[in-house]
């Protein structure tokens, strides 16, 4: 009844265009085919002529299935095509039949073009071109892109030929879209002159073209284009062509659209998003103080995470001015400098990312922190160590988190020190972790108390870090076993199991013979260790032990 559901569910989906997904299509189904495409790829390189019969007609199954996957508008349509074009040739005459069938729905045929594009195998280019000349064809564009893609000399003439003398503006812009993925500079000029065409569309697909192909002879007509009209698409190609003429204009337009517009419709049409992304390609000193700016000055939440995203990108070259903005007046710019280095991961900023430690406000100290964390350089642990005894308890958690991120031993002591001495659970809690992370096996013995720990989250820290630490652990948590405190038996059971070690074997049948709350975790460990599964049967789990306790 399930399956039957299931397929009625797909079918909808293929048929309105929605989508679904049950996690028999994301997972389990589509990865049906990992093994057969393997094997095939195994049995092409064994130089065998073709496959036997029952795996042939199982991949021309999957084929049909994941064609059918190509009508979903989610990661399923993705996946499938990953999978297609990793079949490859077996796959490209189904292709063919579905690209031309005009009783597939548009997103089957269009997703079909798209994969032979992929697999650019020259028996597509008479099925592509046909679509792509059809007037009445509504896949166009995808079969121009997929020719693009192919490639060669009759694919450049062909196109060219379109762009230039048709009258349809939609075939001009599915041409222009094909000569980006081709990308041979012949198109320049052609695509240049397109630039002041009357339609909109084969305007922005000219300057997309251009962007793809990277001749720097666009850089002025896309700069003279921007004056006359704002137009993103001109933006994002300049961006793509990454040169420093383009910075100035970008950087107008972008505070002219912060000023005017407001915050839904900055986010609903992306112009703020491309600004920035253009910046961060370009980069330069001119568009990272510009980012930095918009860090300070953006409206919402959404410009600034633009701003920080563009920097990131940079990378190095803004590392300077970020540093310098770890002493800027405001607390929030602060935080974000140190966010976005800690991102670019460069090493000149530990120094002031260390010195933020002591920043006058705790915002900025958890920042740093983190930062730190992130980065998990062992150069930063003298400054971690003595940011344990800061006064603020969340930045003492943030700090041993940071610790536990370095690996160093050098701080194994004062993150027990913190473990059994801090008031607050939340850093007992990270320094657990800290310690897991180490795996030192000085450890032990705190960890083994913290199990005793009056918070659970302190508990449960204290538990995965025995289980990291493992082998060490094995004796104590055995003994743990007989604890009076019934919690502590039930976590030395589960991390017992964790851990994996046979010695725990024994110890943990005999905690079955208590028959209190340990029993579960007793059995659940006893399940993960041997593979064997007698319930909470104190007998059988007995019998079976004495009978393969020597292997």
């Amino acid at each position: 009844m399930k399956n039957v559901l299931v397929a009625v569910v797909l079918a909808l989906s293929l048929f309105l265009g929605c989508g679904y997904e049950t996690p028999e299509h994301s997972e389990e189904t589509i990865s049906k085919s990992e093994q057969l495409t393997s094997d095939a790829k195994n049995h092409s390189q064994n130089n065998a002529p073709q496959l036997p019969d029952e795996m042939r007609k199982e991949q021309e199954k999957r084929i049909q299935e994941l064609i059918e996957y190509l009508g979903c508008l989610s990661k399923i349509r993705g996946q499938a095509e990953r999978e297609l074009k990793e079949i490859g040739e077996p796959a490209i005459k189904p292709l063919i039949f579905a690209l031309k069938d005009k009783n597939a729905s548009l997103h089957i045929r269009s997703g079909a073009a798209d994969v032979l594009g992929e697999i650019g195998d020259k028996r597509a280019f008479l099925p592509l071109m046909e679509e792509f000349e059809n007037q009445d064809s509504d896949i166009r564009s995808s079969a121009a892109v997929a020719l693009g893609k192919i490639g060669g000399k009759k694919v450049l003439e062909l196109l060219l030929q379109e762009f230039k003398n048709a009258d349809s503006e939609i075939i001009r812009d599915s041409a222009a879209a094909g000569l980006g993925e081709l990308g041979d500079k012949k198109a320049v000029e052609p695509l240049i002159k397109a630039l002041k065409d009357k339609d909109y569309w084969v305007r922005s697909s000219a300057a997309g073209a251009l962007g793809k192909i990277g001749d720097k002879r666009a850089v002025e007509p896309l700069l003279e284009a921007l004056k006359k009209s704002e137009e993103m698409a001109l933006v994002e190609a300049l961006g793509q062509l990454g040169d420093s003429r383009a910075v100035e204009p970008i950087v107008e337009i972008l505070e002219s659209k912060i000023q005017k517009a407001t915050s839904r419709r900055n986010i609903y049409d992306g112009t703020i998003s491309t600004l920035t992304k253009a910046l961060g390609n370009i980069g330069g000193p001119g568009a990272v103080k510009t980012l930095v700016k918009l860090l300070k000055k953006g409206r919402n939440s959404y410009e600034k995470e633009c701003g920080t995203n563009a920097l990131v990108q940079i990378g190095e070259p803004a590392v300077d001015i970020l540093v310098g903005t770890l002493e800027d007046e405001d607390y929030y710019l602060r935080c974000r400098a140190a966010e976005i280095l800690s991102k670019i991961g460069d090493k000149k900023a530990l120094e002031p990312l260390t010195a933020a430690l002591k920043d006058k406000d705790n915002r900025v100290r958890i920042a740093a922190a983190w930062a730190l964390r992130n980065m998990g350089e062992v150069s930063a642990v003298e400054p971690l160590i003595e940011a344990l005894k800061d006064s603020k308890a969340v930045v003492r958690s943030y700090v041993a988190s940071a610790l536990g991120k370095t690996g160093d031993r050098k701080s194994v002591e004062p993150l027990i020190e913190a473990l059994k001495d801090d008031k607050e659970a939340i850093v007992r809690s990270s320094a657990a972790w800290a310690l897991g992370k180490i795996r030192d096996k000085r450890a032990v013995g705190p960890l083994m108390e913290a199990l005793k720990d009056e918070d659970l989250r302190v508990n449960s820290r204290a538990a995965g870090a025995l289980a990291n630490i493992g082998e060490p652990a094995v004796e104590p948590l055995i003994k743990a076993l007989k604890d009076k405190n019934s919690f502590t038996q039930e976590c030395a059971a589960k991390v017992l199991g964790n851990i994996g070690d046979k010695r725990a074997v024994g110890p943990l049948v005999e905690a079955l013979k208590k028959g209190d709350w340990v029993c579960p975790y007793a059995a659940w460990a006893l399940r993960k260790i041997t593979k064997q599964d007698f319930g909470r049967s104190y007998k059988q789990w007995k019998q079976w032990y004495e009978k393969n306790k020597g292997e």
